[in-house]
């Protein structure tokens, strides 16, 4: 049997981007000046854009990002309908033994009235109790999901019994305005832990490829 790794790390690396916070604009500008549209200033007609609800011109850019994520993060991504996926399959291949822990900063206590919940971080017994039960949950699922593989039994069924803590990969494809909009939803306070985790690092990706767009979305919140 394969070692177990537990993670409560989100994997998020850019895969490819195209276009420009240049190609914005000059998106823009056909709508004005046709064809011969590049034009050097770019800054102000982006976040003018962005700040008025322009959006179409954002939509001639964009990006594919690879995650590596537990099976209950994937189940949030792939709701964003505008998005193009690939997804691993545990029909066609065997899974990894690798599954999700929450780290020591997780909050793991739910407090408050129904759609105003608050997450603080739990007692000791909590804290502990939550890890130590991941773990055991994981390690005895893989235990038998090997040993199923192992006699033979096809791995769409032998699937069945691992917890959404297990890790998947998957592409996520989509334009710009897309991805801006994911990080709308996802970077919200109200967005569960484990996809804010994930949207940080997809808008640190924006911020490094476009950084004129992402300053007038920042700016624009």
């Amino acid at each position: 049997m394969n070692d177990i790794d537990f993670s409560s790390e989100m994997g998020v690396e850019l895969i490819e981007s195209w276009g420009s916070d240049r190609k914005v604009a000059q998106s823009a500008r056909v709508s004005t000046l046709g064809l011969d549209n590049d034009r050097e200033k770019i800054t102000g007609l982006v976040r003018a854009l962005w700040r008025d609800g322009h959006f179409s011109p954002f939509e001639s850019s964009g990006m594919t990002i690879g995650f590596d994520a537990p099976m209950f993060v994937r189940d949030q991504l792939v709701r964003h309908k505008s998005f193009a996926f690939s997804v691993k399959s545990l029909r066609y291949s065997e899974a990894a033994p690798k599954f999700y822990v929450p780290g020591e900063d997780r909050p793991l206590a739910q407090v408050g009235k129904a759609l105003d919940y608050r997450r603080e971080p739990g007692t000791a017994l909590q804290q502990k109790s939550t890890r130590s039960i991941h773990r055991a949950n994981a390690e005895g699922s893989w235990i038998d999901y090997d040993y199923m593989i192992q006699i033979g039994v096809a791995d769409e069924v032998a699937r069945n019994v691992l917890p959404p803590s297990l890790y998947t990969q998957l592409w996520m494809t989509g334009s710009l305005r897309s991805w801006l909009h994911f990080l709308d939803q996802r970077t919200d306070k109200h967005a569960q832990y484990e996809i804010r985790q994930a949207a940080n690092e997809v808008e640190a990706i924006i911020c490094e490829n476009f950084p004129t767009t992402y300053s007038a979305w920042l700016g624009a919140k």
